[in-house]
């Protein structure tokens, strides 16, 4: 049947523009339905399922005609929301969520459960907007302040005597999308607690005479769920559910992965879940998706959406702000712009209001917009609320993704992999300040899994300079604010794809309105965007003084792929300049990973302002460096090639030594020996030539560099 559905629908196209006898009360529409309707539901219960609506709004429409239809037609009919119904676009976003549940009531919704999107105004909200609701809202699993949210569960008896009973399941990943304070009191239960409600909730509908029992789970199938919480998982663990109506996971589906009797419309209102009962067997009989698309309208219905839409434009429309400035997007793809500075700045500051740092310092919190989805320009003079909202894709919602230091750096290195080609890939950023070579070529590994994008193999083009003007830290776990489809893994962002992300549903258009509104107290001013901040510097052509014939070649780029040094300027390296005694500490700390002193530096010569500072303190807790007596360290005195090695031999642990060293001028009586013995031996060091080590001259930033590259190649040597 479902073959020959889809066989007719070009006739039924084709139909439906000669038909001119359709109106808005819908009866006249059988012709439109015959593709996915049989013509008798005579003995039938027929359920519409709608679920993570998410504000699109104009769709509501269609289901009174398509309800009176299949009353026509002989069948009961219910309508029930699985969920995510109150955020999304800014046409429900503005109202709080208020005016979707204001249409749901008009349309003649039977009941509803919560989706974790209910939630992202908090619970006060959510009872609010819940007060309105003319239908029963459902949810088993939440509590709040020590009771449930909502009714747990719901039945009804049908005018052919059948009893139907429903009971809801909310997400536990509502915790993982939405901060801890807009959560307080709230509880959710998962895992097993959850299953046993659940079966729980079934029981006691049994006992009281529901013939079938349907579940309306908000909690999808997706990967970033426990395995115990998604939809099919608790299905299979329960006794006496008879079918789910699933939603969250934004996926068509019409079963489980092993033909559990579940259904998924998808998202944003493109199909209605139709599942068709019979009431004689108590029994699913069968079900299937119905797209939305040409489906008649009930005229009221839309007449009420558009003036929702029309209010919301029109406080759209109204003058926000002044800007001194016009924020041009074009070339966005090729680097940092105003306008990108302006969106990611207003996404990052919109979320500190609204959610705080979020676990994280807010130093470590940072902005990343892809530069495909700025999309028009801000006019210098009035700005509204509008222009803000159609300078970037529409409805991108803000995700969270907490990343390590070393993980930004990877997302940064493959975003800027084409470059300087222009890509939509390109980052806009806030908090970031980043140094891309593109004379290095890019390093490609193995693919990501969500996006197929080749991750990058080493680091060779990005260099981290700051994080909020302050030190970048490698192993530092930082909180990576950006839009929903990125955070999805889309291209070169297949790390995020990998990771844990929580989607807040807080759409970025409102973080930045609510910036430029706010913090900037609408005025968008020439000082801060007049032209691009420069938190981002290209450079191309890689250091005009390194080769790849030098011996030095690969640790110059290996090391600089890992910060652990730059160049003298942007295109010298300085390969042949005496490296410093500061600076020999300073790779190594950054080698280690740029880790916190316990304590001070006791060196007299060693100031707090200085670069080495962290790292000396850190040397001399560790035992790797010593000073050279009278309390001094002498940071900026040239490094000599026997403190290097001794350097690296006490970063190792000072393993033993097998192997002594036969360098000529290398003696058992000079205090580097032993170090030196064992650079040899690890193949750190193969001297200078003729014999000869020459342990007392001064470590070029060239031998320094090839030094640290062997070391962290050698087998067995690491720091701690």
């Amino acid at each position: 049947m479902q073959l020959s559905r889809r066989l007719a629908a070009l006739v039924l196209a084709a139909a439906l523009l000669i038909s001119l006898a359709f109106t808005a009360a819908g009866d006249s529409y059988t012709a439109v339905y015959r593709e996915y309707l049989e013509d008798s539901y005579a003995g039938k219960t027929v359920i519409l399922q709608t679920n993570d609506v998410h504000g699109y709004l104009e769709n509501y429409a269609v289901l009174p005609p398509l309800k009176r239809e299949l009353e026509r037609r002989g069948a009961e009919v219910l309508l029930l929301d699985i969920g995510d119904f109150s955020i999304g676009t800014p046409y429900v976003y503005y109202s709080k969520g208020r005016d979707a549940v204001t249409l749901m009531n008009a349309v003649g919704y039977d009941a509803a459960c919560l989706g974790n999107h209910e939630f992202d105004l908090g619970p006060k909200q959510l009872l609010q907007n819940l007060s309105v609701a003319q239908f029963p809202v459902l949810c088993a699993n939440v509590y709040y302040q020590g009771e449930r949210l909502c009714q747990p569960a719901w039945t009804k008896t049908l005018s052919s005597g059948l009893t139907l009973g429903f009971f809801a399941l909310d997400t536990p990943l509502t915790f993982s999308g939405i901060s801890a304070d807009r959560l307080e009191e709230i509880t959710i239960l998962s895992g097993q607690e959850m299953t046993a409600c659940a079966q729980g909730q079934i029981d006691a509908l049994r006992d009281q005479g529901a013939d079938m029992v349907l579940g309306m789970f908000h909690l999808g199938v997706g990967a970033t769920a426990a395995p115990a919480d998604r939809s099919f998982d608790v299905y299979r663990k329960l006794t006496g559910c008879d079918f789910v109506l699933d939603g969250h996971s934004h996926v068509d589906m019409t079963e489980g992965p092993d033909g559990e009797p579940i259904q998924n419309t998808g998202s944003y209102f493109k199909n209605i879940g139709v599942v068709v009962l019979d009431n004689a067997t108590a029994s699913v009989e069968e079900n299937f998706l119905l797209p939305t698309d040409g489906l008649p309208q009930d005229a009221s219905i839309a007449s009420m959406v558009r003036q929702i839409n029309e209010k919301v434009d029109t406080a759209y429309a109204q003058m926000r702000a002044v800007s001194q400035v016009s924020l041009p997007y074009t070339n966005a793809t090729k680097g940092e712009i105003a306008l990108g500075d302006l969106l990611t700045d207003g996404l990052r500051a919109g979320m500190l209001r609204e959610y705080g740092a979020m676990q994280v310092g807010e130093d470590h919190v940072v902005a990343l917009l892809r530069s495909g989805d700025l999309v028009a320009s801000l006019p210098r003079g009035t700005v509204s609320r509008r222009d803000v909202q159609l300078a970037m894709t529409r409805n991108l919602t803000v995700s969270l993704v907490s990343v390590t230091g070393r993980q930004l750096q990877e997302i940064l290195e493959a975003a800027t992999s084409t470059a300087p080609a222009a890509s939509g890939d390109i980052p806009q950023t806030s908090g970031i300040t980043f140094t891309v070579n593109t004379g290095f070529a890019y390093d490609p590994g193995t693919p990501y899994a969500t996006s197929h994008f080749a991750r990058p193999a080493s680091f060779r083009r990005v260099t981290i300079n700051k994080i909020n003007g302050r030190t970048f830290r490698p192993n530092d776990t930082y909180l990576l604010l950006t839009d929903n489809v990125t955070a999805a893994g889309v291209g070169p962002y297949g790390l995020l794809g990998e990771l844990f992300v929580r989607n807040t549903g807080v759409l970025v258009e409102e973080c930045v309105a609510a910036y430029v509104e706010e913090d900037l107290n609408k005025v968008i001013p020439a000082s801060l965007y007049s032209a691009p901040r420069k938190d981002q510097t290209w450079i191309s052509g890689g250091f005009t003084d390194v080769f790849p014939s030098d011996y030095y070649y690969d640790a110059v780029l290996w090391a600089v792929g890992r910060e652990i040094t730059n160049g003298v300027t942007a295109t010298r390296f300085a390969p042949n300049v005496s490296c410093t005694r500061g600076q020999m500490a300073t790779f190594l700390w950054r080698m280690a990973g740029c880790p916190e002193p316990k304590a001070a530096p006791t060196f007299t010569d060693v100031s707090p302002s200085e670069y080495y500072y962290d790292a000396v303190a850190w040397a001399a807790e560790q035992g790797i460096a010593t000073g050279m007596g009278n309390g001094l360290f002498r940071p900026n005195i040239a490094c000599t090639r026997e403190q290097m090695v001794t350097f690296l031999y006490r970063a190792a642990g000072k393993p033993t030594v097998s192997q002594w060293a036969s360098f000529s001028d290398v003696t058992d009586k000079s205090f580097a020996y032993e170090a030196i013995s064992w650079a040899a031996q690890e193949g750190i060091t193969t001297g200078v030539g003729e014999g000869k080590f020459s342990p007392g001259t001064r470590c070029s930033r060239g031998q320094m560099m090839t030094f640290l590259y062997r070391f962290a190649n050698s087998d067995g040597v690491s720091i701690d």
